[in-house]
């Protein structure tokens, strides 16, 4: 007979790692209820879920070795967990190599290219003027909202919650490839200063809510601080290593695209948060001091109960204006593969996006011989460098001829 899972103690589940203090209703205090239905694992599910620290540690495994390996897919978020993730994050330049930096964003790679299978794994950075971190944080974690102007991930569905853990599943629209699915274990944080969020999610068993037609994507990895600037606006901070599930495409391509995706994020939260000035939204009470907090913890125990069935159908309060019809859809890639290629080298790469361009297998690898000395080349990347009429140049590429299609 499965074992029944406890409902933890509100004490037990508000510890601190560094200046970030647990908020144990996680995803419910951005005002998102949760799900009910056939995707909600089953109580002989949820039974098998770890609620201790990692044993990896002591065994020798280094944090990144157990996220790469996904041996704590069973096992939810823990302070100790949390622990090393702000050691790998807080990390310098001896760790993370700044590739590119303006007034808008900052990209930072990790300087071992091995790590997680050779999957992008990169620490981003976007400062929004103007801007009140709670408008932020509402923007990457009011679902309902995010809905009305985001077109490239929806879906999300909070599953569960066990010992401050959110279980989130969620879908990204791969045009004009499959689907992709994400189910992840997601804890919300803030800081002690009233100052900041943070939200750190990583996979979590396929067996809790495997995946349909969709295609399961791994994500090792995503750590988002939010924090308001003591001058004015607000700085958001990405570490993150993703797997798409797609075998055919070379890592090079998902490098070429980090850059120009992400400012294309950064500038649909600007948006958004324009659109939000001068209203209040679910999160904002987070942004209060721990202590001046206390208070607001002393929720209603069917808040935060972690029992089997908990459900929450209040609807939110309707506190903040509707996004315009401005959207956020990154273009799709199309990639197709000759039937007949031994390798990756038989490609064609276009995007829907106007000043798309061609890569044709004679001139994808052909050596660079006109690279910029202004950009700074990594040996073990291959990459290309784009037309004028394209966005800027991937600074860890191999220049290469491109021809407008």
């Amino acid at each position: 007979m499965a074992r029944e899972t406890q409902s933890p103690s509100l004490d037990s589940l508000c510890w601190k790692a560094g200046p970030w203090q647990v908020e144990p209703r996680g995803l419910l205090a951005c005002g998102n209820p949760r799900a009910a239905g056939p995707q909600v694992p089953s109580a002989e599910k949820l039974a098998k879920l770890q609620t201790s620290a990692s044993e990896g540690r002591e065994a020798g495994k280094c944090f990144v070795e157990r996220l790469s390996s996904r041996s704590d897919a069973c096992r939810v978020i823990t302070k100790s967990e949390v622990e090393e993730l702000l050691e790998l994050t807080g990390a310098g330049e001896e760790v993370w190599e700044s590739i590119q930096a303006d007034a808008q964003i900052q990209v930072r790679r990790h300087r071992d290219r091995s790590l997680f299978g050779g999957c992008v794994f990169v620490k981003l950075s976007a400062h929004i003027p103007d801007a009140q971190a709670a408008h932020v944080a509402h923007c990457f974690l009011n679902f309902a909202d995010r809905a009305g102007w985001d077109k490239q991930m929806d879906g999300f569905n909070v599953l569960h919650n066990v010992a401050g853990n959110d279980l989130l599943y969620s879908v990204i629209h791969a045009s004009p490839l499959a689907d992709r699915d994400f189910l992840v274990f997601q804890m919300l944080f803030r800081h002690e200063h009233g100052r900041g969020l943070m939200f750190y999610s990583r996979s979590a068993d396929d067996d809790l809510c495997p995946p349909t037609r969709n295609i399961r994507a791994r994500q090792y990895v995503s750590a988002t601080e939010i924090m308001q600037n003591p001058g004015g606006g607000v700085t958001f901070t990405t570490t993150t290593a993703v797997d798409p599930q797609i075998p055919f495409l070379p890592k090079w391509i998902m490098n070429l695209l980090v850059p120009s995706e992400f400012r294309r994020w950064a500038n649909a939260v600007e948006h958004r948060c324009k659109e939000l000035r001068g209203t209040d939204v679910p999160c904002s009470m987070l942004f209060a001091t721990v202590d001046e907090c206390v208070a607001t913890d002393a929720v209603d125990a069917d808040d935060i109960s972690t029992a089997e069935g908990s459900v929450v159908t209040s609807a939110e309060p309707e506190l903040y204006s509707k996004p315009e019809a401005v959207e956020y859809q990154r273009p799709s890639l199309k990639v197709a593969m000759s039937s007949t290629a031994a390798d990756e080298k038989d490609c064609v790469v276009s995007s829907n996006s106007p000043g798309s361009t061609r890569l044709d297998s004679e001139s994808l690898w052909s050596p660079a011989t006109d690279a910029s000395p202004d950009i700074p080349l990594l040996e073990d990347d291959v990459v290309v460098s784009l037309s004028p009429s394209s966005h800027e140049p991937w600074s860890w590429c191999t220049p290469c001829k491109i021809s407008n299609r």
